[in-house]
């Protein structure tokens, strides 16, 4: 299996682990707007430590530019997705955010010209018949009801800029960007705006949760960041790699079913069936 691909997978398994913690960190009391905060030192180390053990630790002048843009959009989206939770489903905005790879993917073949396949529209259908299975399927899906016209356009919004982002990922590092400092600059913005999202909504308390959850979480997120990156680098498509570790929420649900033991019902069984088919045909 080529390097790339590897990595792509790694990405997706330390993203879906995060997810699972932080799911673990919400049952258990976790402040969100603090948590967020929380997480920087660690996100901010890991990045380091793994420029450090690659030997590639070498910050340059494409770092500096394209780190903190990359810092802000992941920031502005993750909170335009936060406030479209507040009026409309789970489900539907969820599936919204995670097509942003169907995005990235059309505007990596037209932009960087990145070759198109049979395989590769099978991968991204699958792909998206993965997300649709799991968020639309079972007792969930038949309880959904439909969010609000806001609720819709600020999932878009976050879609679009979470696309955005992964393309920027992709022009840091063709640009000549380094994997880690990248990531390291990306942080200190999302540092700032943090800190600045939990005063303005007055919510800084860090219970023990918080304390707890967020070395992990902040450490898996960054490696997993830094190994996309430094599978553009290895020459991955953005097309083939984004799609990939968006069906990270997939590990964290076979992370829920092995150790809180949620139940794999049948439209999580065939969003799994699906996520490997994708795999499969994306390694094309």
């Amino acid at each position: 299996m080529p390097l790339p691909l590897l990595l792509a997978l790694f990405s997706m398994s330390a993203l879906g682990a995060s997810d699972f913690l932080y799911k673990k960190a919400q049952v258990s009391g976790m402040v969100p707007e603090s948590f967020l905060a929380a997480e920087v030192p660690y996100f901010l180390s890991a990045a380091l430590l793994f420029g450090y053990a690659a030997g590639d630790l070498n910050s340059n002048m494409a770092s500096l530019i394209y780190g903190p843009p990359m810092g802000f959009t992941s920031f502005i989206g993750t909170f335009c997705f936060i406030q479209s939770l507040r009026d409309g489903e789970v489900g539907v905005n969820t599936l919204i955010l995670r097509l942003n790879f169907v995005l990235v993917a059309v505007l990596a073949v037209l932009a960087f010209g990145e070759p198109w396949s049979l395989a590769l529209g099978a991968g991204l259908l699958c792909s998206a018949s993965a997300i649709a299975s799991v968020t639309w399927g079972g007792r969930a899906g038949r309880r959904m009801r439909q969010g609000s016209r806001r609720s819709i356009l600020l999932a878009l919004l976050a879609m679009m800029l979470f696309a955005a982002l992964n393309l920027l990922f992709k022009i840091g590092m063709m640009r000549g960007g380094n994997p880690a400092f990248l990531i390291f600059y990306s942080g200190c913005l999302w540092a700032a705006c943090a800190a600045a999202f939990a005063l303005w909504r007055g919510r800084t308390a860090m219970p023990w949760s918080n304390w707890v959850f967020s070395p992990f979480t902040g450490s898996l997120k960054s490696l997993a960041f830094c190994s996309m990156l430094v599978a553009f680098r290895l020459g991955g498509a953005a097309s083939v790699i984004v799609p990939i570790v968006q069906l990270s929420f997939l590990v964290t649900i076979l992370l829920a079913a092995f150790f809180i033991r949620e139940r794999l019902d049948g439209p999580r069984l065939a969003g799994l069936a699906f996520a490997l088919a994708a795999v499969f045909l994306l390694s094309r």
